[in-house]
Formats: structure tokens, C-alpha cells, sequence
């Protein structure tokens, strides 16, 4: 049996096309080893963001503009996208996310255990957790456990 002209060419194009596959695939793979990895902050939703840039992300998410949302964290913090997109959903979840202190809420506003306790002591136990949850990005029980240890 042998093979024409027509056969010929179609095996030559066959195996062209296998060696530019595993040629891309070999480069690729280059490429990708040498590049550094991104710089990922640690624990993003850990880190106190300013609290009028968690109040415009959370009326986007809640708008269903969940995209402008990260864009807008990204923008502020220098978060990579998924950071970001870790903050923004947890704003979508309705968790909390540690903000920091109003400017001039230093020793005028007292630390955070120094306004816990007032409120506290005020009979305000809820805003008082709220607040610690809120500043810290506790959980409600640990919240309550940090309120009611303050002497």
C-alpha cells in the first residue's frame, strides 16, 4: 500500500500541528516558572480598611455592583483581585470588616476597650459589641467575651 501525494501532505500537516502544540505548551510553562509569584497582602480581611471605603464597597454590593466593588477596593488598598474579591464578598455576606479609627477618634474617643466599656456601662451591651466587632472583625462571641471581660 502506498501512500500518495495528498496522504503525505496530510500526515506533514498532522505533525506540524502536534509539534507546535507541545512546543506552545513547553513555552508556556517556561513563561509561567519565570515569573515571581504575586505578593498577596496577608489575611485582607484581617487588616483595618478606612471605614468610608468599607460603607461605599458595601452600598455597591448591596446595588449588585458587586465588579465596582473590587474595583474600588483594589483602587484604595493595592489589593490583588482576589483579595479584593475576598473582602467584597464577605461584605455580600454581611460579615464584618475591621476599619480603622475616625480620624481624631485618638485620645478624644478613647481606645476601643476605653469606648466598649462606656457604652457598656451606659446599659448599650449590643453597641457595645457592635463596636468591637466592627473595629476588630470579631465574631459576635468573641465580641461579647471581650465586653464583658473588661473590668
Amino acid at each position: 500500500m502506498s501512500l500518495g501525494t495528498s496522504d503525505l501532505i496530510l500526515y506533514a500537516v498532522v505533525v506540524l500541528v502536534a509539534v507546535l502544540v507541545v512546543a506552545n505548551t513547553v513555552t508556556a510553562r517556561r513563561r509561567r516558572a519565570d515569573r515571581p509569584a504575586p505578593v498577596r497582602p496577608a489575611a485582607p480581611l484581617l487588616q483595618p480598611l478606612p471605614r468610608d471605603l468599607v460603607e461605599r464597597a458595601t452600598a455597591l454590593v448591596r446595588q449588585g455592583k458587586q465588579i465596582a466593588a473590587v474595583k474600588l477596593i483594589r483602587d484604595r488598598t493595592g489589593y490583588d483581585l482576589r483579595s479584593a474579591k475576598e473582602v467584597s464578598d464577605a461584605l455580600a455576606q454581611g460579615r464584618s470588616i475591621p476599619t480603622l479609627p475616625e480620624p481624631g477618634a485618638g485620645p478624644a474617643g478613647g481606645s476601643l476597650a476605653d469606648r466598649a466599656r462606656a457604652l457598656r456601662d451606659q446599659d448599650r451591651m449590643a453597641d457595645a459589641i457592635r463596636l468591637v466587632a466592627t473595629e476588630t472583625g470579631m465574631s459576635e462571641t468573641e465580641a461579647t467575651r471581650f465586653v464583658t471581660g473588661l473590668d
